[in-house]
């Protein structure tokens, strides 16, 4: 059986205020019936009718608020189209699990026909209500399925042409405020249209990455919109890393320059999307340190600095304890019994059986730390061969200054450092497993772990333990 709401008909009148009235009346309707089976019951065609009616309303207004010259007109336009947007974010509320393929396509159609305004931007009053529009109807997992891939395209070139981002000129360093819900909206979009699986974000890989990356760099603190950038950007790399090597080359360089200083802001939302895309990112780090001569020194830096951040977070910080990695989240290989299947989170000694978001990000954030210092260390290790051979040009090749491994760095902190002493011992277990060590490495290992084993603070002891196993 199919339903009809009663809607006001003065929201049809050709008077202003009969219109206003009835805009209220169906705002009204709409949330006395929300949540009913009324509203399952109605006709797409019935659906379609309503928000045609107010699209009408919008175009009519919308033409003349942009032809308007006086303030008073122009402010008396912009009030009534904000009115219309808020009734159509209203009914999409309501009916957004019984609107179907063609209405959705009319809505989208409606946004993206409506917002832009050539040479000048968007339309200021739609702006707030419209994105929000459309990221409730992409955070409904049938409608953004249901995307045609040519429809997937137009929506991530729509959100792409939003003209409040950040500033790139050189005389402000931060965001710009103009209309900063449009633009949060617009970048939460655009990573529901990159976490979809029936999109094509290598169509677009590049554009989104370029887009979304001056929030990063220009951001002074955590907010919506970094969170929604980094989210973006971490499922282009997860889609990139295996398709496009020459993508992934530019952008492993440019988003370790961009996030180097985003892990000392307070906050795990950002740390958990960081700790992601570099684990996208780790198949391409240590090649690119090879390859990328022209930005060697730079690449390095940001990656000294990332796992320096770490290492302090994790090793010295006040909440260290709190976000610890515990031996009761993990099991032991046993060598006579190996495991039937390979799992996401184990190494040759143990693995991590009760997995909680605590631990999972602990675990790859002892991973990344681990593998970021086995690279530098290779690069190291490199650099010094190269400076020692014959051939070596120094007026071609960036020589850097001789310093100890990180390993040996690790190993002196785990003796000189009390407090941090049990968390630089989780590190060293990690540590071990990302490189091919020595003798003396080896031996240096040995030595300070049974010296470890041997004190009386039990929770160092265990872990020492643990490594030695390896």
């Amino acid at each position: 059986m199919h339903y009809h709401l009663i809607l006001p008909e003065s929201l049809s009148s050709d008077s202003l205020q009969e219109r206003d009235r009835g805009l209220s009346g169906l705002k009204r309707t709409v949330e006395l019936n929300r949540g009913k089976p009324q509203l399952a019951g109605l006709e797409q065609e019935y659906i379609l009718d309503i928000y045609q009616l107010l699209f009408r309303h919008v175009s009519v207004d919308r033409s003349s608020y942009l032809q308007a010259s006086r303030p008073t007109l122009q402010a008396s336009l912009a009030k009534r189209l904000s009115s219309y947007s808020a009734a159509v974010l209203s009914l999409t509320s309501a009916f957004l699990a019984v609107i179907r393929g063609l209405v959705l396509r009319r809505i989208l159609d409606h946004i993206f026909q409506s917002l832009p305004v050539p040479a000048q931007g968007f339309c200021e009053p739609l702006v707030s209500n419209y994105t929000k529009t459309l990221c409730l109807l992409l955070e409904y997992a049938p409608h953004i399925e249901h995307l045609s891939g040519s429809k997937w395209l137009e929506a991530i070139d729509f959100c792409l042409s939003d003209p409040h981002g950040p500033r790139r000129d050189s005389r402000s360093s931060k965001l710009s405020q103009h209309d900063a819900d449009g633009t949060t909206g617009l970048i939460r979009c655009l990573s529901l249209l990159a976490a979809s699986p029936n999109g094509r974000l290598e169509k677009r890989a590049e554009g989104i990455f370029n887009h979304c990356l001056p929030f990063l760099r220009l951001t002074s603190s955590i907010n919506a919109t970094t969170i929604a950038a980094l989210s973006t950007i971490k499922h282009v790399l997860r889609i990139m890393s295996g398709n496009s090597i020459s993508f992934m080359s530019h952008a492993v360089f440019q988003y370790a320059t961009a996030v180097r200083s985003l892990w000392r802001q307070r906050g795990l939302l950002h740390k958990d999307e960081i700790l992601v895309s570099l684990l996208y990112c780790e198949p391409h780090l240590q090649s690119l340190l090879l390859r990328n001569q022209t930005e060697h020194h730079n690449i390095l830096q940001s990656l000294e600095a990332i796992l320096d951040d770490m290492t302090n977070d994790y090793c010295h910080s006040i909440s260290r304890e709190r976000r610890a990695l515990n031996l009761d989240d993990l099991a032991f290989v046993d060598i006579d019994r190996p495991l039937l299947k390979v799992l996401p989170m184990q190494n040759a000694t143990f693995w991590l059986h009760k997995p909680s978001q605590n631990s999972e990000r602990v675990w790859t954030m002892l991973h990344l730390m681990a593998f970021l210092s086995s690279c530098l260390d290779y690069d190291s290790s490199v650099s010094n061969d190269l400076a020692d051979s014959d051939d070596y040009d120094a007026a071609s090749t960036r020589k850097r200054q001789r310093r100890s491994s990180r390993l040996q760095d690790l190993l002196n902190d785990i003796v000189g450092v009390t407090e941090a002493k049990p968390h630089l011992t989780h590190l060293l277990c990690f540590a071990i497993h990302q490189r091919k060590l020595n003798v003396d490495d080896l031996e240096a290992v040995l030595r300070i772990l049974l010296q470890n084993s041997s004190i009386s603070d039990s929770h160092s002891a265990s872990w020492a333990f643990v490594a030695i196993a390896w």
